[in-house]
């Protein structure tokens, strides 16, 4: 978790190279596996996917406040997630 937090793209870009594209990582045993996935092919494929499949627990993604801001389509869930999607 440390080294998330001192640099979270180059911790995330190493664990893409050592496990692969798409990697669960755990941040504290208290919390659920997040999934990262480095593919822009595979991320395309998941924002564009039928939003009835998935579901932004923007709750759990409070965490990327500081790093992404209190507005982003990754820290925001429900409604006002669906609307900043569609921008």
């Amino acid at each position: 978790m440390l080294r998330w937090i001192a640099s979270p793209m180059l911790f995330m870009e190493a664990c893409a190279k050592s496990y692969s594209e798409i990697f669960t990582l755990r941040l504290d045993k208290n919390l659920p596996p997040l999934v990262i996935v480095s593919n822009p092919q595979a991320l395309q494929q998941i924002l564009t996917i039928d939003t009835k499949e998935l579901k932004a627990p923007g709750d759990m993604n409070q965490i990327f406040e500081s790093l992404l801001g209190k507005r982003s389509v990754i820290t925001i869930c429900g409604a006002e997630h669906q609307r900043q999607r569609q921008f």
